[in-house]
């Protein structure tokens, strides 16, 4: 868990990140992909001294979840 994160703005990325992924996709994809996006920014990544950009780790989770919602369904 990334102590510099606070719950308010996961909440208002949440929501954001929301509110425009339903120009491109449909509502479920949508929230799942942005909660579970969220989810995983709040945690720190590091690979030796380098740490993951949370700017690449969003996208590539939140792709990550409606690429597998359409593979599923």
């Amino acid at each position: 868990w990334n102590k510099q994160k606070k719950i308010e703005g996961v909440l208002a990325g949440i929501l954001v990140s929301f509110l425009v992924a339903l120009l491109f996709v449909n509502p479920l994809e949508a929230i799942l992909a942005s909660v579970i996006a969220m989810f995983v920014e709040t945690f720190t990544f590091k690979i030796k001294k380098l740490e993951l950009d949370d700017n690449i780790s969003i996208p590539l989770v939140a792709g990550g979840v409606i690429l597998l919602l359409r593979y599923l369904f």
